[in-house]
């Protein structure tokens, strides 16, 4: 996993971070059912990051995070770049359920509010082990595609929290073997791989060092692109998961 650590948000005096959600079709009955899901699945990520709330919120126009729904499309703007948008323009899109399998949806969520959270795309990390053969990238997906989900690269020197490259990271993109080259002669060989649906190891142990779960006084800016070669191996575990969440309590907050 690859996180921006110019786009963590920050926490309280407690060290708890708390981001305020809502959904600008909140009052349609169309989106009950999608709204009690995403709200489920989002979870992983509070369940492996203790110290994130997320706080769900009917006065959107006072969200930090506003999400819209409908049509096949996801994206998100990366962590704090929510807050660049003013009401009432969405800072993450989510697809009608409808329109895709239960696997992909549950993947879109997490994908997404790994965005929201500060992550970027894994194929991004200066330890991707390849380099992209961009003509055969452009020529699969397009330009402006491959520009926004494929071509880009961050330095070490950038503000990153980064773990060794992870094939098994929710972030990840299916990715072609045509579209890789070596980085060395004597590189690893390139080969394809698939997209994930659910949060890894990985994933899981490098947001909760991005926002520093194990010690809430300090601020998530600490960490930076030094913390490249750390291989996470602690004496000290961050706290376990929250139990297991119930769909049924869900709903009853809608």
């Amino acid at each position: 996993m690859i996180v921006n650590l110019d786009k963590t948000w920050t926490p309280d005096s407690d060290g708890i971070v708390y981001i305020s959600i809502g959904f600008l079709d909140e009052d349609d009955p169309k989106w009950y059912d999608d709204i009690d899901s995403i709200r489920y699945h989002a979870g992983d990520w509070e369940d492996a990051v203790p110290c994130l709330q997320f706080d769900w919120r009917y006065d959107i126009e006072q969200c930090d995070v506003r999400i819209e729904l409908g049509g096949t499309k996801s994206w998100s703007k990366i962590g704090t770049n929510a807050l660049d948008y003013d009401w009432p323009e969405p800072t993450m899109h989510l697809p009608n359920r409808n329109n895709c399998s239960d696997l992909e949806w549950h993947r879109h969520i997490r994908h997404e509010f790994g965005h929201m959270l500060g992550a970027e795309h894994e194929q991004f990390s200066p330890r991707f082990p390849w380099k992209f053969d961009r003509d055969a990238v452009i020529e699969d997906v397009g330009s402006s595609k491959a520009q926004t989900d494929m071509l880009k690269t961050f330095k070490k020197s950038d503000n990153i929290l980064c773990s060794e490259f992870d094939e098994d990271s929710i972030m990840l993109y299916n990715i072609e073997k045509r579209w890789l080259k070596k980085k060395k002669p004597r590189g690893r060989s390139p080969r394809s791989i698939s997209e994930k649906h659910h949060l890894s190891d990985l994933d899981k142990s490098t947001m909760r060092k991005a926002y520093h779960c194990r010690d809430h006084h300090r601020s998530p800016s600490v960490s930076d692109s030094s913390d490249y070669d750390t291989d996470y191996d602690d004496p000290n575990p961050p706290p376990p998961d929250f139990p297991g969440r119930d769909i049924d309590q869900l709903r009853g907050f809608w």
